[in-house]
């Protein structure tokens, strides 16, 4: 029997992968052997870039992408860089989200 959660040649997005729970899934991804997508949304600080770097700097030749998932051609753009690099996508988990007020219950 294979083991479940071996991802070995598997291609991983996970959005807004550079902090908390998509950071997490993206290190238990590349854990497991997937290669893997992290993914960041630009700020005017570029806090969520230097996130997504220190993510990355735990996996295999992770793959670092700004995109707004919000706008279509920058998903295009990225679907792209995925494409051109790994030659299509495994597994897509759909993580990015942003709670203005932190509430749990506005979630």
């Amino acid at each position: 029997m294979s083991n479940p959660l071996d991802f070995s040649g598997k291609v991983v997005l996970v959005t807004g992968s550079s902090r908390g729970i998509g950071a997490e899934m993206i290190k238990a991804f590349g854990a497991h052997g997937a290669q893997c997508v992290v993914n960041y949304v630009a700020d005017p600080q570029g806090q969520n870039k230097t996130d997504a770097t220190n993510v990355a700097k735990d996996l295999n030749k992770p793959l670092l992408i700004e995109c707004d998932v919000t706008q279509p051609a920058q998903v295009e753009a990225m679907m792209k860089q995925i494409q051109d690099r790994h030659g299509g996508l495994d597994i897509l988990v759909n993580n990015s989200g942003i709670i203005s007020d932190r509430s749990i219950k506005k979630m």
